[in-house]
């Protein structure tokens, strides 16, 4: 693996207020309850954890109020975190676009969805979800946001019952950690529901471990989506084009977000940093191309270990480009600013490469 450099602006997207209440509200009625809730909680974030780092599915083995609370302490901050950085990218390549209606497919507890919320009001929220645990707990943090939303309970590759959508009016699609769920012949199933149901101006989000099989899932719905015979998709991030994904064997495409720990999610993780970092690979799809386009991306961080200078590698229309930027690149002071994943500008890109 590619060594990556590792350098964060502020962190960003740390869980709203009224979620991180709630789950400090449900661990001290848990505590009441059972004297040695601390430790079991501990002990069941481990395990999901372990099997999260295996690529297996959390969801199926969450038996009980314990190991609920265990999955929204270990991994809904990180989830938040990863759906708000992969969301703000989406706004920054069509800025002015604002979905009628949002709809999350493998809600979970509706992770992805409230890191949405930060930046869409739909006036339709539907959440399709199989497990009424999941859909039990996503209620309950919906109400603690005073946030609306219509549950629904079924299973991928179906889709959720959609009322019907005035004419002219867009619909945000979400997909986050869900592909790796799903068998081959179910992942291919729907991708061509998709394709067949999404209006050309609705937008999908993918988004996936950042994991050499979560790339893999992505690469796979990259792949079917822009050969569909249904409609012609753009891919509005992370990619600054269509052609064949140019990373060599052995690397693959994804990025990270750092996302701060409170003393109780840094007990249950048994870390003493007071912060995590969320590595995680996404697509963004649609059927209208990008109104304010990345003409390239940074797939490392910059390194300005060398005075004067930085080195940086893009992905760009052309395939991967690495190049030495001095302080007399116009392009030096925006991308002393930058951060692994961001996405340039045709005349930032263009003052790179030159």
């Amino acid at each position: 693996c590619i060594k990556r450099f590792f350098c964060y602006a502020a962190l960003m997207f740390e869980l709203p207020l009224f979620l991180q209440r709630y789950l400090d509200q449900e661990f001290e009625t848990l505590a009441q309850q059972r004297p040695q809730a601390r430790q079991e909680l501990q002990q069941a974030v481990a395990q999901l954890s372990r099997r999260y780092l295996k690529g297996s599915s959390a969801e199926g083995h969450l038996a009980g109020p314990l190991t609920i609370l265990a999955y929204l302490s270990a991994r809904l901050p990180a989830t938040y975190a990863a759906g708000a950085a992969v969301l703000q990218q989406l706004q920054q390549v069509l800025p002015q676009w604002q979905p009628h209606s949002m709809i999350d497919l493998g809600a979970g507890p509706g992770s992805i969805s409230l890191a949405a919320r930060r930046f869409f009001t739909p006036q339709q929220h539907i959440l399709f979800e199989s497990d009424k645990r999941m859909i039990q707990s996503g209620t309950a943090l919906f109400a603690a946001g005073h946030f609306e939303g219509l549950w629904q309970q079924g299973h991928l590759p179906h889709l959720p019952h959609i009322p019907s959508i005035p004419p002219g009016n867009s619909t945000l699609w979400l997909a986050g950690y869900v592909l790796n769920e799903l068998k081959p012949a179910q992942r291919q199933q729907l991708y061509q529901k998709l394709q067949s149901t999404l209006a050309p101006t609705d937008v999908l989000v993918l988004i996936e471990p950042g994991t050499p099989a979560g790339y893999q899932h992505l690469l796979e719905a990259r792949t079917s989506f822009l050969a569909s015979s249904k409609q012609a998709f753009h891919l509005l991030a992370p990619c600054p084009h269509a052609h064949q994904c140019p990373l060599p064997s052995g690397d693959w495409c994804h990025f990270a977000e750092r996302l701060p720990r409170s003393p109780l999610h840094r007990f249950l993780k048994g870390g003493e940093r007071n912060f995590e970092d969320e590595k995680y690979a996404y697509l963004i799809l649609s059927g209208t191309p990008a109104t304010a386009p990345h003409q390239s991306r940074l797939l490392r961080h910059p390194n300005k270990q060398h005075k004067g200078h930085m080195q940086v590698e893009l992905c760009t229309s052309t395939g991967l480009s690495e190049a030495i930027v001095s302080k007399k690149n116009p392009a030096y002071k925006s991308l002393k600013k930058a951060g692994w994943g961001d996405g340039l500008d045709a005349q930032t890109t263009k003052a790179v490469l030159s």
